[in-house]
C-alpha cells in the first residue's frame, strides 16, 4: 500500500500544482486584463477629457464671440441713434430760428431751387403769418432772371421751409424734405465729426 500511497500523494501533489499553475495562469491573466481594461479606461477618460475641453473651449469662444457682436450691435444702435439724435436737433433748431434768420435762410434755399419762370411759394400757417415785411422785395433778388415768385395764399401742410409751385408742378423745399433727401450724406458728416 506504501506504495499506492505514494502514487496517491504524487498525483494529489501534480495535481495540486497543476490547479496552482492553473490559478497563477488565470490570476495572471485577470491581472492583465485589468490592467488593459484600467489603461484602456484612463485613455478614455483622458480622451473624454480632451473632447470636453475642446468643447468647453469652443463654446467659450462661441460665447465670446456673439457677446462681443452684441456688444458691438449695442455700439452701433447707440451711436446711431445719436447721430439721428443730432439731425433731429439741428432741424428742430432750423424749424425754430428767430424770425429774421429763418427767413434769410429760406432765401438761401430759393435762390438754389427757384426758376427763371413765374411761381408761387407756399408756407405753412406758422411761417405764413410771421414773414417779415422786407421779404418780398428779398425774395425778387433771390430769383433768377426771367423769374418771379409770389407768396401765396394757399397753405401748405407742411411744418417748416416751403413749396415752390410752377403751374402744377410743386417742389419741396420743407426742412424735413431737404433733411429726408440728404439723410445718407448727414449721417456721414455727422458720424465723422463725432466719432472721428
Amino acid at each position: 500500500m506504501a506504495g499506492l500511497e505514494k502514487i496517491l500523494e504524487e498525483i494529489e501533489q501534480k495535481s495540486n500544482e497543476t490547479v496552482s499553475q492553473i490559478l497563477k495562469a488565470a490570476k495572471d491573466e485577470a491581472n492583465s486584463i485589468l490592467q488593459a481594461a484600467e489603461k484602456e479606461s484612463k485613455t478614455a477618460v483622458q480622451a473624454a477629457d480632451y473632447e470636453t475641453e475642446k468643447k468647453v473651449a469652443a463654446l467659450k469662444d462661441q460665447g465670446s464671440f456673439a457677446a462681443g457682436l452684441r456688444q458691438r450691435q449695442k455700439l452701433l444702435a447707440a451711436k446711431q441713434e445719436l447721430i439721428s439724435g443730432v439731425i433731429e436737433e439741428a432741424l428742430e433748431k432750423a424749424n425754430n430760428l428767430p424770425d429774421a434768420e429763418y427767413f434769410d435762410k429760406i432765401l438761401q434755399m430759393v435762390k438754389g431751387m427757384a426758376h427763371a419762370e413765374k411761381g408761387e411759394i407756399l408756407f405753412n400757417a406758422k411761417d405764413k403769418g410771421r414773414i417779415p415785411a422786407d421779404f418780398a422785395g428779398k425774395l425778387a433778388s433771390a430769383v433768377p432772371t426771367g423769374g418771379s415768385l409770389t407768396v401765396s395764399d394757399t397753405v401748405a401742410n407742411i411744418k417748416s421751409g416751403f413749396i415752390l409751385k410752377y403751374g402744377d408742378i410743386e417742389e419741396n423745399g420743407s426742412f424735413e424734405s431737404i433733411v429726408n433727401a440728404h439723410y445718407a450724406e448727414l449721417q456721414d458728416k455727422v458720424r465723422e465729426t463725432l466719432f472721428g
